[in-house]
């Protein structure tokens, strides 16, 4: 399994925190073993830093866990990083942003008549969209920092999907017209569409 010269993402059988690795794995144009469980094996829990997955096994065999620790590895060594300090400061800068509306979503209840979970969909998604769409149209090159495509990118990407087109509630999406036309530019990249195409069907 390690050391095979090959990238091997472990993760749930869904897209989750492990479609990241994924995604940015396709992007960079690199050739991986997706391992998928319902549950977590016991002797694979047990390489792990934290007992949790996803978990990146590197061609050389290094185990790396963390979404995002997993994510910036791939971009620093596959082209995806800024270009300067700077930019990998503002790449970071994205990331956590999207990791407070992430942690703001999963706080949700499930019910789609809590209130909560209308606030959250009329008036706080619309408001972090908004901020998003601001850093679009403040660089104008139609990704979220530089000319080219980054881990931010993909980090956007992913996480939107999930929250914004993958539930029953209702969507500000376009209000917003350069966030949304960013998720479909990044949808049709065409390394990440042909993953996208003959990924499992889950869920989640």
């Amino acid at each position: 399994m390690s050391g095979d010269g090959k990238y091997h993402v472990h993760y749930f059988a869904g897209r989750g925190l492990g479609e990241i690795a994924r995604i940015a794995l396709s992007e960079a144009g690199v050739e991986f073993e997706d391992h998928r469980f319902e549950s977590l094996p016991a002797d694979l829990k047990a390489t792990t830093k934290f007992g949790q997955v996803p978990l990146l096994v590197t061609p050389a065999g290094d185990r790396i866990n963390q979404s995002t620790a997993i994510l910036r590895f791939i971009g620093a060594t596959h082209g995806l990083s800024g270009k300067t300090a700077l930019e990998n400061a503002e790449i970071d800068q994205v990331i956590e942003g999207v990791n407070d509306i992430r942690a703001k979503y999963r706080a949700l209840p499930a019910d789609a008549a809590n209130e909560e979970r209308i606030k959250f969909f009329s008036t706080v998604l619309p408001q972090w969209l908004g901020y998003f769409e601001a850093i679009l149209k403040k660089t104008g090159s139609g990704f979220y920092v530089g000319s080219n495509v980054t881990i931010a990118d993909l980090y956007v990407y992913v996480s939107f999907d999930s929250v914004i087109n993958k539930t029953a509630d209702a969507q500000p999406i376009d209000a917003f017209p350069l966030v949304k036309a960013h998720l479909e530019a990044i949808a049709a990249r065409p390394r990440i569409a042909a993953w996208i195409a003959k990924r499992p069907v889950s869920q989640w």
